[in-house]
């Protein structure tokens, strides 16, 4: 898996084509889905991503909002181990 840092970029160029709104400032603190930035169909694909990203299944169960609701937070979820 690549570092914490080039991770946190991946995701966030992942997010950004995703989200596709140049009005939205994205971050690795931004609130995703919390904030109304992604939705259920829009995390589906990011977990998909992340599955083929770090190689790691993610269980239903592991998808929650103190585990996927920033950058910040999926990044520290991935590096548990």
């Amino acid at each position: 898996m690549a570092d914490t840092a080039q991770l946190a970029e991946k995701i966030l160029e992942f997010l950004r084509d995703e989200i596709d709104d140049e009005d939205v400032a994205l971050d690795a603190q931004t609130a995703l889905f919390s904030d109304g930035l992604i939705d259920s169909f829009a995390m589906a694909g990011l977990i998909e991503f992340l599955e083929e990203e770090t190689g790691k299944t993610i269980a239903q169960s592991e998808v929650v909002l103190e585990n996927f609701d920033s950058v910040e937070k999926i990044v520290a979820f991935l590096s548990q181990d």
